[in-house]
């Protein structure tokens, strides 16, 4: 289901396009219009996020991207890697760093096919949409699991050093898979805590670190394989002990962890939660 954020501008362009190509509007709550045709439907929705779905959505795709309705975002290099995190503010199961590498030539692609944010795609989307990063891009996965990140974390003591020691790993690896000229971060810290864990092992590579760094097509294909592969290890982990691990870090899962920390003692949660989050 490819989704985009059109600007305001283009929303009449989109509006005329699928007119002329017959499609009936209606207009649900929320949305500037909903237009179907056949087995194709586009949504745009107030907030700008353009919505189309069926299995002929392609046709649909090609005539917005030949009519220059829809771009790709601008590329920062002609090659470039993209990384980003899951797990970071879940209590149980491990945190999970993830690349991915792309060019110019397969930036429309990504672009196409809905790639973004895994933060605004149901679990379904984000499992569809790892496999198709995995399959067409060079990409790499970094996965601490509790125990690991117990340990590194009590070396550490700050979770932005953990962060930035499994970027810079993460990135190192790519760098020997790809040809990329630069890499971009979604900041979590100062710059100068990931330049000194990159130090000796980025070479020329220039570094980008910024806020909403997702905006960008590398780091939400990278947020997507490291949540794919953050939720998978939860099921996995749960699954071997024989819980039902919850995520995130609400006052639910808190009160889970403090049961299961006083059934089984703090030798076992180290096993599987993260040991220095407050409960």
């Amino acid at each position: 289901m490819p989704a985009f954020n059109l600007p305001t501008v283009k929303f009449k362009s989109v509006r005329d396009l699928l007119e002329r190509c017959e499609f009936n509007f209606t207009k649900p709550q929320y949305t500037v219009f909903q237009a179907k045709y056949e087995k194709i439907t586009a949504t745009l929705y107030e907030s700008g996020k353009f919505l189309i779905q069926g299995k002929e959505h392609e046709l649909i795709l090609k005539m917005l991207f030949e009519q220059e309705i829809l771009m790709p975002p601008e590329a920062p290099a002609d090659c470039w890697m993209g990384i980003d995190e899951a797990g970071k503010g879940d209590l149980f199961g491990p945190l999970v760093i993830a690349g991915v590498t792309l060019d110019k030539k397969n930036l429309s692609r990504f672009f196409a096919e809905g790639v973004r944010d895994s933060k605004e795609l149901s679990p379904p989307v984000i499992r569809e949409l790892a496999i198709f990063v995995r399959k067409n891009a060079p990409h790499d996965v970094v996965a601490i699991g509790p125990e690991k990140y117990n340990e590194l974390y009590e070396k550490f003591q700050n979770l932005n050093r953990l962060l930035a020691w499994g970027h810079s790993k993460v990135c190192e690896n790519l760098l020997s898979k790809s040809e990329a000229t630069a890499a971009i971060f979604d900041q979590f810290a100062g710059e100068h805590v990931l330049e000194n864990a990159l130090k000796n092992k980025k070479g020329d590579l220039r570094i980008i670190q910024r806020t909403k760094g997702e905006e960008d097509m590398a780091v939400a294909a990278a947020s997507i394989l490291a949540r794919d592969e953050f939720v998978r290890r939860v099921y996995v982990l749960g699954n071997r002990e024989g819980l039902k691990l919850p995520l995130g870090c609400s006052n639910e899962t808190q009160a889970f962890a403090r049961k299961i920390k006083a059934e089984r003692g703090a030798e076992f949660f180290r096993k599987i939660a993260k040991a220095h989050f407050k409960i």
